[in-house]
C-alpha cells in the first residue's frame, strides 16, 4: 500500500475500511460521482499491478 500515491491509498481506505460509497467519496474529494468510481477502479488496479510485480521478484 505504501507504494500507491496518497489519493489511491485514501480512496481504497475510504471504500474498503470505512465503507464509504461513491457519493460520499465524491463529496469529500469535491469530484463527481463518476470520477469517484473511476478513481476507485484506478486505485484498485494500481494496487493489483504492484502486488503482481512484487510477486515476480
Amino acid at each position: 500500500m505504501r507504494k500507491l500515491n496518497k489519493t489511491d491509498r485514501d480512496i481504497l481506505y475510504l471504500v474498503c475500511v470505512q465503507g464509504m460509497d461513491y457519493k460520499e467519496i465524491a463529496d469529500s474529494f469535491g469530484i463527481s460521482y463518476a470520477a469517484a468510481k473511476q478513481r476507485y477502479w484506478t486505485a484498485k488496479n494500481n494496487l493489483k499491478k504492484i502486488i503482481l510485480k512484487e510477486g515476480e521478484i
